[in-house]
């Protein structure tokens, strides 16, 4: 019988996922040219913004503005992806204030 190593799980809190996600949005607000390194950062704020414990229009905020960035920067609109991406930091900041 086969039975899958299992995986490792970490535990993180709100405010580690949180911090890791403002330094992914920080990145992309740099604005590098380096797309690998625009794909990565993308891909870590996407998953991350899925792992926070928002209420459900919380989350189709956030997940549009990403949307909306990530479209602004395939059409090369980088002034107007960052703007989305400084709205979604001020409404994750507004979420989780403490």
């Amino acid at each position: 019988m086969y039975l899958p190593q299992a995986e490792k799980h970490t535990s993180s809190t709100v405010r580690e996922i949180l911090d890791e996600l403002v330094l992914s949005l920080d990145t992309l607000l740099q604005g590098t040219e380096d797309s690998n390194q625009t794909a990565g950062s993308i891909g870590n704020a996407k998953k991350l913004i899925a792992a926070l414990p928002l209420a459900t229009d919380d989350f189709c905020t956030a997940s549009n503005r990403m949307r909306n960035a990530v479209r602004y920067f395939n059409s090369g609109e980088r002034g107007a992806a960052k703007y989305e991406l400084r709205l979604l930091l001020a409404s994750l900041r507004n979420n989780f204030r403490q």
